[in-house]
């Protein structure tokens, strides 16, 4: 990368300017991977966005360590769709906390990765083999957590506790249900689409 093309990517004239504009573009990066819902094409749009900032900022001999250690997360492999949410929330809330807390690139596109990876086996517990009305699904809209928490109580309840009594009962005239199934189709459609961004 040439200067005038680093200076172009971090949007500056002079050289003192380089890492005061790379740390404003990091925040607006930051605040994308902390508040959007999870996709693959979007995040790793950003995450070329990021990687181009670490570039033009070599170029000013501004460099970043490797870090030392990569966060490894277990594959989720629960039957009940409370447990699935609770755990997923739990860490999501630690990797978005990490990715506030840095301002190195390399680590914050470790946790990403790991974000991108947990969201991934979030839609994966959530493909349930039933046939939805699609019509109100939008894929870039996460529901309220609170929302989907109260429905993931109701439904417990009532006594459906796991994937499989939720395909069960999705016939249900239930406002609960009618929550978890919302999900349930988002996710299968974010899930099929996911793989079929992979491939291409």
């Amino acid at each position: 990368m040439t200067l005038a093309e680093a200076k172009i990517i971090l949007g500056i004239d002079s050289q003192e300017d380089a890492f005061d504009a790379f740390e404003e573009q990091l925040f607006a990066l930051k605040q994308f991977f902390v508040t959007k819902p999870i996709l693959q094409t979007t995040f790793r749009a950003k995450l070329k966005k990021l990687k181009q900032l670490q570039n033009a900022l070599a170029v000013f001999e501004i460099e970043f360590k490797q870090p030392s250690k990569v966060i490894e997360l277990d594959l989720i492999n629960v039957i009940e769709f409370s447990s699935v949410f609770k755990e997923v929330q739990l860490l999501k809330n630690n990797l978005k906390l990490a990715i506030n807390r840095s301002n190195n690139p390399f680590e914050i596109k470790e946790y990403v990765e790991r974000l991108l990876e947990l969201a991934k086996n979030y839609y994966r517990c959530w493909k349930i083999n039933a046939t939805f009305d699609t019509s109100a699904v939008i894929l870039s809209k996460e529901p309220d957590p609170m929302e989907l928490l109260a429905a993931i109580q109701a439904a417990n309840s009532a006594g459906i506790n796991t994937f499989e009594e939720l395909v069960e009962n999705l016939n249900q005239q239930n406002a609960a249900i009618s929550v978890l199934q919302l999900e349930a189709a988002r996710c299968s459609m974010i899930y099929e689409k996911e793989k079929e961004w992979t491939k291409s």
